[in-house]
């Protein structure tokens, strides 16, 4: 106990507020934390600590040495300051685990927040302050119980990596078309399938921006993504016309714990579409259309780090964060023309989109507030296929081309995606905890 109480005397601010001028630092000391001239006791106690491996929402492992510890054993943190330690908060031993190389073992601590001066980091010190019944490890009997079904529930709930991304980039795209709308030319044989065949770009860009929730409290999120602009298309005749897109996708999701050694998570969700296409056209070449569905799909990404890494002192700044694919089905499209029509949509209109893409997270210590940065990557593709009933609605104004009734046609679009960003921890997890984690 008096080694202990020594320890606190000198982590305390007193203890370290005036230090004497004929003290020096000595090099050659055996631990970098302890002047050999401040305390020997100490000296031994920071030999004797254990080692923060990382910490995860409040919940710390730590690298067992040959002991085990009892549950409820207070553990104090500190962390090196040039030649002095601080502390920086306590907690309480919950149980043990396997690591996730499947070979040694670690203790799990959840931290006292009423405490919590700065949150331990990768190589931070912990130091057991009572442990009446510690044994050696290979003691089955004596091995401290692993979580509590309470424990466990608040462990899986961590898993939620609750997080808010905004993010900016470009869309680089090519959109066609293969109408099988019927049109009558004076003239011509019927069944022409040239109706709408000027919706054909081959390249455009256009601004993308995209916006990601996800809870740190349910398996729940929300993803806004949008992107808009105009292209040149041509008429029938040749002649240049401007047109315009815009693509809007609101998807509500909800995320399983990860699986496969906590690596691989899968999210459902629900997207609402809205597609609008507008043009300066007046015939049948080319049409304004709005198509909307509501589709059914899934995302599976294969985690590298979490989706709120902290960058810890031996990490490089950037990480690969995912890898991901997702797949929808709108297993219902309307489409519906604008002026000139082609009727209504008909049952059997439907549409797919996936993506295939990456994420990586960078991490600048020197920028304020703003810390952690994300860039992505991806390709993907949305395709429609548009089935027509009911009256059509020609051009008129002395056009010779009439629609007829029951035509088809089939778009899709294929883009690859780029945007940079920042992502934050879950802002209402941060405004309503006890402390503020310093990242």
């Amino acid at each position: 106990m008096s080694l202990i109480l020594a320890f606190l005397t000198l982590l305390s601010p007193l203890g370290f507020a005036q230090t004497p001028e004929d003290t020096k630092i000595d090099t050659k000391a055996e631990h970098p934390l302890v002047n050999k001239k401040l305390s020997t006791k100490l000296k031994d106690l920071v030999k004797g600590a254990l080692i923060v491996s990382r910490e995860e929402e409040s919940v710390v492992f730590l690298k067992l040495r040959d002991h085990s510890y009892t549950s409820h054993t207070q553990i104090l943190f500190a962390r090196s300051v040039g030649t002095r330690v601080e502390m920086i908060g306590t907690g309480s031993v919950v149980g043990e685990q396997i690591s996730k190389n499947g070979k040694d073992k670690e203790l799990i601590v959840q931290l006292d927040r009423d405490s919590v001066v700065k949150y331990p980091q990768q190589g931070d010190f912990a130091v057991p302050l009572s442990d009446p019944t510690a044994t050696s490890i290979g003691d089955k009997k004596e091995q401290v119980d692993y979580l509590k079904p309470e424990d466990e529930k608040k462990k899986k709930s961590k898993q939620y990596e609750g997080y808010f991304e905004i993010g900016w980039g470009k869309v680089s795209a090519k959109l066609q078309t293969n109408s099988m709308v019927n049109t009558v030319t004076a003239g011509a044989p019927s069944n022409v399938e040239y109706a709408d065949q000027d919706k054909q770009v081959q390249s455009y860009r256009f601004p993308v921006e995209h916006l990601v929730y996800y809870s740190a409290y349910f398996p729940v999120g929300i993803e806004y993504d949008t992107y808009n602009g105009d292209f040149p298309t041509r008429q029938y005749v040749g002649t240049v016309v401007t047109s315009s897109e815009t693509v809007t996708k609101i998807s509500l999701a909800y995320q399983f714990n990860k699986i496969l050694k906590d690596r691989l998570r899968l999210i459902p969700r629900i997207t609402l579409l809205n597609d609008q296409f507008t043009t300066s056209n007046v015939d049948e070449y080319l049409f304004s259309t709005v198509t909307t569905g509501m589709g059914f799909g899934l995302k599976a990404a294969y985690e590298f780090v979490g989706n709120t890494w902290v960058k810890s002192k031996n990490d490089f700044f950037m990480q690969l964060q995912n890898i991901y694919g997702e797949f929808t089905y709108y297993p219902s499209i309307n489409a519906s023309d604008s002026n000139i029509s082609r009727g209504t949509s008909s049952s059997g209109s439907h549409g797919t989109d996936y993506r295939l893409g990456a994420t990586a997270l960078i991490w600048l210590d020197f920028v304020p507030f703003i810390k952690r940065f994300v860039v992505q990557a991806s390709y993907g593709a949305r395709a429609y296929g548009l089935k027509f009933s009911g009256a059509t609605t020609s051009a008129g104004n002395g056009s010779t081309t009439t629609i007829l009734p029951n035509g088809a046609s089939d778009e899709s679009e294929k883009d690859y995606r780029f945007f940079i960003g920042v992502r934050f921890a879950d802002p209402i997890q941060l405004m309503f905890a006890d402390k503020k984690k310093k990242e």
